[in-house]
């Protein structure tokens, strides 16, 4: 998408004005660690959030895959056992470093940003957010990642559930980009064998934000811009969910 600096700008007030005050909760998915680079700037794009009044909550993934550690693959291979399977101690040393990086790339825009492991009481993040920080939660010892963000999501009365993930969004048969669709559409497309695969947990974790209170869902790739692009354009770049 190209935009012109002016438009956006005078574009982005109106969505600026509409979520100052809202929680945003952000599902960074392993994709957002591909690259020092990727994930530096969704770290600076989650501070802009924060710096135009959003309350943002951002929940990462851990990755099973060595392969996503850039110049620490070595490391995290020494964490890995012979099935190829992360050991316990090695996920909570990978979660430290994710969430560590994040609240450094955080910190460069003058946000201050606290990294949490596992559940957190909805009081906690409230009293967090409410104290100007950002949480950083590592979701370490739950079954299913997505399903753990929504949930917390849901428990935070979310005005949006956000995912960066490897997809662009939610492709039809014709694998174009569905921009928006509802849960009844939804259910169609997932009984029609379009949605599958690695979607198919996330999906269900935003069928789950939907059903429990949270106004919208975005899935949408974790690269540059994107996020920004997705929030505050009209056009969007991602797929959005809503109930009806």
């Amino acid at each position: 998408m190209t935009i012109s600096l002016p438009n956006s700008l005078t574009g982005a007030l109106k969505y600026i004005k509409k979520f100052k005050g809202k929680i945003f909760v952000i599902f960074a998915g392993k994709t957002a660690f591909l690259s020092a680079e990727i994930m530096n700037e969704i770290a600076n794009e989650i501070a802009l959030l924060k710096h135009v009044g959003i309350k943002v909550v951002v929940v990462h993934e851990i990755p099973d895959n060595a392969d996503y550690f850039g110049e620490d693959k070595n490391f995290i291979s020494e964490w890995m056992n012979k099935t190829g399977d992360i050991k316990d101690i090695g996920v909570l040393s990978i979660a430290g470093k994710i969430s560590l990086k994040f609240v450094s790339c955080i910190a460069k825009q003058d946000i201050i940003a606290i990294s949490l492991v596992g559940k957190q009481d909805k009081n906690t993040i409230n009293l967090l957010m409410s104290e100007n920080y950002i949480p950083i939660i590592s979701s370490v010892s739950v079954p299913n990642q997505y399903q753990f963000a929504a949930e917390l999501a849901s428990s935070l009365n979310a005005e949006k559930f956000i995912l960066l993930l490897k997809e662009e969004g939610i492709l039809d048969a014709d694998e174009e980009l569905i921009p928006s669709l509802n849960l009844k559409r939804l259910d169609d497309i997932i009984k029609e064998g379009i949605v599958s695969g690695q979607l198919i947990k996330p999906v269900n974790a935003c069928k789950s934000a939907i059903n429990n209170g949270v106004n919208k869902v975005h899935l949408i790739k974790a690269d540059k811009h994107k996020l920004i692009e997705e929030i505050f354009t009209d056009e969007g770049v991602g797929t959005i969910i809503t109930k009806e």
